[in-house]
């Protein structure tokens, strides 16, 4: 039960039904799980078979020519997506709006010096890191960042551990200790922000991003900080020592608490689900994805930071 604006929609994961599959309006079609030789056998004339994945086509490395012709929709974290689902989102709360104008921001900036966000925060940056070595190669950038900044890196990847089974703890001990977290992507591909971000701006805690993400597109301004803004980890960690001195700046930083909420991804697979159960209803135009690897694979244009020329002067320098 999704209480979707149009309810008269019935969704089912039971493989069984698979015999009457023509009789359903619709077949989502799971990339990490997709078997080539494992189709439906048979094939409702009107019916919509949707291409879905939350992975980066960095990750989803099986061979996408086969899917040639196949798809009507897709529904992915991408915003050009027929069915978006990202990894959440935020909400503006009344008339802000997500791209105030500069004097409202202002406004909210001296009002948020005055709250205690830092309060008995004693730690610097955190990370909770399991894939050691991403496309994207942020262990590289964070090695780095470590040795002008206190980087405390929980998981398989760091020496530090935070029982992962009970994620709320380890969120809760992240807000309690830490100023600042690294939210960085594993790819670099357009719109492709998870919940590393997400999550963490529920909290009392500011994550620096590194991403291939429109991040001000999707958050208010001086809500994150972004990596790629500074020429090398070498600036960044000098910024991020002189908000620690300094509460004030630090506080800022959460200006934007009182007037939006943050939705997560369990929120968000609500909002996918409805929005295609609303155009299963509506969108009656038929329409072929003919050449899947120009739309998911080189329209993400997905690409690792150091060959792109992302940092300016190179971020491993001392």
């Amino acid at each position: 039960k999704l209480n979707c604006p149009i309810t008269d929609c019935f969704t089912t994961d039971n493989r069984s039904m698979l015999k009457t599959a023509a009789e359903f309006d619709a077949i989502v079609f799971h990339l990490r799980t997709f078997n080539i030789e494992d189709l439906p056998p048979t094939r409702g004339q009107n019916q919509r078979w949707i291409f879905w994945s939350l992975e980066s086509p960095q990750y989803n490395m099986q061979d996408i020519y086969p899917l040639d012709g196949l798809f009507n929709w897709t529904m992915t974290y991408r915003r050009d997506s027929d069915v978006i689902q990202p990894y959440g989102w935020i909400q503006p709360i009344g008339s802000i709006g997500l791209q105030p104008e500069v004097e409202e921001i202002n406004r909210e900036m001296e009002l948020a010096i005055k709250r205690k966000f830092k309060n008995k925060k004693t730690k610097m940056v955190a990370w909770f890191v399991s894939n050691c070595q991403s496309k994207s190669q942020r262990e590289q950038y964070a090695n780095v960042l470590a040795k002008y900044v206190q980087v405390d890196v929980y998981g398989d990847c760091g020496s530090m551990a935070c029982d992962r089974d009970n994620a709320a703890n380890c969120y809760e001990m992240l807000e309690q200790d830490y100023k600042f977290y690294l939210s960085f992507e594993n790819s670099f591909c357009d719109d492709y922000v998870t919940e590393k971000f997400f999550s963490v701006l529920r909290l009392d805690v500011v994550p620096i991003v590194f991403g291939g993400g429109n991040y001000s597109a999707i958050s208010p301004p001086f809500s994150y900080i972004n990596a790629q803004d500074f020429e090398t980890a070498v600036q960044l960690a000098d910024y991020l020592k002189m908000l620690d001195s300094n509460d004030d700046l630090y506080n800022q930083y959460f200006w934007w608490k009182p007037h939006y909420r943050v939705r997560n991804h369990i929120q968000d697979l609500k909002l996918s689900m409805c929005g295609l159960c609303s155009r299963l209803h509506y969108d009656r135009a038929l329409k072929i994805y003919d050449d899947m690897e120009k739309w998911w694979v080189q329209d993400s244009h997905c690409h690792t930071p150091r060959s792109d020329n992302v940092f300016h002067i190179p971020f491993w320098k001392n």
